[in-house]
């Protein structure tokens, strides 16, 4: 019995250690990755106008494991973060509190990840629910571009 008490914690700790690359937190260094724009949604579609650029909503919680894998692992892809930055407002919202609760109302965002891309005037042009990895966010990037010109 002592040896059975002995080894489920020697088990657990090794469970918990194991997935910490699957779900780790956002890289901290914040020049490597996608550029999530600062401020309010009036001033994310005033700035989305005023560049001609669309919008990459990203809509997570706090609580989400898949979200913190997106963030620490293919935000900070290299050719998705270029892509991205160049072509994108990019703003991110946690769709439980403030502003982020408004707009998860609005999109009909009820799943975590959400990644909505939108338009200047608001107007949804496509959206993806659940992880994507690296290539297929930069293939939806791009698509919902080359749809959009």
């Amino acid at each position: 019995m002592k040896k059975v008490l002995f080894v489920i914690p020697i088990i657990l700790l090794f469970v918990l250690l194991s997935a910490k690359p699957y779900f780790g937190t956002q890289v901290a260094n914040s020049d490597v990755g996608i550029k999530f724009t600062e401020g309010t949604w009036a001033d994310i579609l005033a700035k989305s106008k005023k560049e001609h650029k669309p919008i990459f909503l990203d809509a997570s919680t706090s609580w989400c494991g898949w979200c913190k894998r997106l963030k620490a692992t293919t935000f900070v892809d290299k050719d998705v973060a270029n892509f991205f930055n160049k072509n994108y407002i990019n703003y991110e919202i946690d769709a439980e509190h403030g502003e982020g609760l408004t707009l998860a109302k609005k999109y009909r965002i009820n799943n975590f990840p959400t990644l909505v891309f939108i338009d200047a005037n608001e107007k949804s042009l496509m959206f993806s629910e659940g992880y994507l990895a690296a290539p297929d966010l930069l293939k939806l990037g791009k698509q919902v571009i080359d749809k959009n010109k």
